[in-house]
């Protein structure tokens, strides 16, 4: 257990490297754990609430691998136009979600009152001194981001060890490298939003996935589910969606643009993400009229972007019940994924 959540580290060598995989798995751990010490609003001794603390006191120096986080978190503000913002701590501290003890709606006039507080243009950094400074009153939650982060620098440290293959799995966060055991592309299952069950797997050779869903934390008022994900321009939970997976050649790019896609919805995420050369998105929404079981009224709907058929390092398939709620979206020309990339 780290960050919150579950890790799960694989490694493939030659078995005569037994002793060596061994040490890699406690050094990928090791190296994950430091960033939970560091990035955990949960731990009073970490960087980010100590740097909260120091909100309108001017700049902080910090580490040269937490400014490049918030670094990172700054540029996919900026890309999603505000859908992904770090500065939401207050809003998820209104709603209760670090407590899971709310089962009531706050006042719009808190909400409103908290909303003045959040902007990622709340957030200076020199690059040139590696010092962050927060406007007063802004708090940062680095949980859009963060466990992506953690899991890119932990590739990086099995790739500088020798590591031939690898997979990262922190809390349904995914990275690998490196050629499967079995020859095949990595599989990396798509959660039915509601059941314990798949309703499709993407396969990819290298690469990240990522997840943001209504599922994993929230309250139900008058039988409307309100789930953590705030939209940092309104305030309120996020409503619409049920589900939002990126794949992406970071587990950074990944995590933070599921976020931004589920707060910005289908049509206006998945555009963002047609930007992007290499970046493919999955959004599931509740159903309209169209079937989703066959024969049946629709319970949820698929939206895919397209993977051009020349890539053949990604797939993404899906049970035959439910391939007839798939839908192709395209909406314009990609730029290079290194736009979109800016950091490893």
């Amino acid at each position: 257990m780290v960050m919150g959540t579950t890790l799960e580290v694989t490694v493939y060598r030659p078995e005569v490297q037994t002793l060596q995989a061994l040490a890699d798995l406690e050094a990928a751990h090791a190296l994950i754990d430091a960033f939970d010490r560091s990035m955990s609003l949960y731990k009073p001794d970490s960087d980010i609430v100590a740097l909260n603390a120091r909100a309108g006191t001017g700049p902080v120096s910090v580490s040269d691998s937490f400014y490049d986080l918030l670094a990172a978190s700054n540029y996919y503000a900026k890309l999603s136009d505000g859908a992904f913002d770090i500065t939401v701590q207050p809003l998820v501290e209104l709603w209760g979600f670090y407590r899971n003890t709310r089962q009531t709606l706050p006042p719009k006039d808190d909400v409103d009152t908290v909303l003045k507080r959040v902007s990622y243009k709340n957030v200076t950094l020199n690059e040139e001194n590696k010092s962050i400074a927060l406007k007063e009153g802004t708090a940062l939650d680095l949980g859009g981001i963060a466990k992506g982060f953690a899991i890119d620098r932990a590739i990086d440290l099995l790739r500088s060890r020798g590591v031939a293959a690898a997979l990262i799995n922190l809390g349904g966060n995914v990275a690998v490298f490196g050629p499967a055991p079995n020859g095949e592309a990595w599989s990396v299952g798509v959660k039915h939003p509601r059941e314990d069950r798949l309703i499709g797997r993407i396969r990819l050779s290298e690469g990240a996935v990522s997840t943001s869903g209504d599922y994993d934390r929230f309250f139900e008022v008058d039988g409307v589910r309100y789930n953590h994900l705030i939209d940092p321009r309104t305030g309120w939970p996020v409503p619409g969606l049920n589900a939002v997976t990126v794949v992406a050649p970071t587990a950074t790019a990944a995590d933070a643009l599921s976020t931004a896609v589920f707060v910005l919805g289908a049509e206006a995420g998945l555009s963002m993400l047609e930007q992007c050369s290499g970046v493919y998105g999955l959004v599931i929404q509740p159903g309209q009229n169209s079937d989703n079981f066959i024969g049946t009224e629709a319970v949820f709907s698929v939206i895919v972007t397209p993977v051009p058929a020349e890539n053949t390092s990604v797939s993404i398939d899906f049970t035959d019940e439910f391939s007839p709620a798939v839908q192709t979206a395209s909406m314009g020309q990609a730029r290079p994924v290194e736009d979109c990339i800016p950091l490893r």
